[in-house]
């Protein structure tokens, strides 16, 4: 019998040959990204781009555009492999230093847009069997959904709780904002199926949160959401908080694809204003 959770994890041919295809577009998209940089490195090098503001600003225009285009292309590679890939190799790992460390980078970016961000958990540490990288990208896509919802000024809480019994991981992110309509919420992680009414596709594909729901699911989890109109909404990662002994180590080596770009700049520059891509955030 297939269980539910089976279902999560099985590939079918559909998802072979679209991974297969988002690898390829991915692969001639990052190629002309390179050609963009090396020519705007050219034409604007960091030593002139910091004696003159003026030519800082009109290259954080073209940077914000070059860097959105940037992180559209890690989606198509990060949904390509979580596509192929039944499970993910874990690791034991300090997710709340993981967290924290992601929110207190990302801080001063999210100011950009008069928004706060903020992080809370009841333990200072707190070692499970995650895959890391994963849990990174899953957070960073929540919240730059977050941002681009919340109020402006507003907030942004990111909380983490382990609640037992039963042993779980909670990892939610919180915005203020409008809230999304009961009617578009069964589509909401399922970037094929959303109407054309949902309003994330301004600076990508729509992408996140279905990257996001695959990564719960392939820690053996779930990815929610509660929300109402005018009262803004929580998206809540649920996955099993797995004993130590069952988790073999694996070997570090997960090499980031991000051109010398800070990963909260790359990762959240979707949400971001064009001040947020001036040259002392870049280095």
């Amino acid at each position: 019998m297939i269980t539910e959770e089976d279902k999560n994890t099985m590939i079918t041919e559909e998802d072979k040959n679209l991974s297969y295809l988002l690898d390829n577009l991915a692969a001639q998209l990052r190629e002309g990204l390179s050609n963009l940089y090396l020519s705007g490195r050219r034409l604007a090098p960091v030593r002139a781009r910091k004696a003159s503001p003026s030519l800082d600003k009109s290259s954080a225009y073209a940077d914000q555009s070059r860097i959105r285009m940037m992180r559209l292309v890690r989606n198509l590679e990060e949904n390509a492999v979580l596509l192929r890939t039944e499970t993910l190799t874990r690791e034991i790992y300090d997710i709340v230093g993981l967290v924290s460390d992601i929110c207190e980078e990302s801080a001063d970016l999210v100011a950009y847009l008069g928004v706060k961000l903020t992080f809370s958990c009841m333990e200072q540490c707190h070692t499970c069997a995650i895959s890391p990288e994963h849990i990174r990208q899953l957070l960073y896509h929540l919240i730059s959904n977050a941002m681009k919802h919340a109020s402006k000024p507003g907030h942004v809480r990111v909380s983490l709780r382990f609640p037992r019994p039963p042993r779980e991981i909670l990892l939610s992110v919180e915005d203020d904002g409008n809230g999304i309509p009961e009617e578009e919420l069964p589509m909401l992680f399922e970037w094929s199926r959303r109407p054309r009414g949902v309003k994330d596709f301004a600076h990508g594909m729509g992408l996140g949160l279905d990257i996001c729901k695959r990564i719960a699911e392939k820690h053996g989890g779930t990815l929610s959401v509660e929300s109402k109109p005018g009262k803004g909404s929580v998206f809540t990662m649920r996955i099993p908080d797995e004993p130590e002994k069952n988790i073999l180590f694996r070997q570090p080596g997960f090499a980031e694809k991000n051109a010398g770009i800070h990963p909260s700049l790359l990762m959240l520059s979707d949400a971001l204003p064009w001040e947020a891509f001036l040259i002392k955030n870049q280095l």
